[in-house]
């Protein structure tokens, strides 16, 4: 996408709208994986602010209440 950070992997189209999606590989400077038949676009919302990541594959999908996500560790 042009004049968009290159981990900016393009957008997708979710119930007419369009949402941008990042490839976190690139974000944090990982090695490329390969894309495969298994390959997904995740979609989030975090603070409501919508997007998608780029997953190598998906087995489940849940929803999780923000009051059950516990901070990182501060070592992080």
């Amino acid at each position: 996408m042009p004049h968009a950070p290159r981990f900016v992997a393009g957008v997708t189209n979710l119930r007419g709208k369009a949402l941008p999606v990042i490839d976190l590989r690139k974000r944090f400077d990982l090695p490329q994986g390969q894309e495969t038949k298994d390959s997904r676009i995740v979609t989030v919302d975090v603070h409501g602010v919508k997007g998608g990541t780029v997953a190598d594959g998906v087995s489940e999908v849940l929803r999780v209440a923000e009051e059950t996500i516990e901070p990182p560790s501060p070592i992080i």
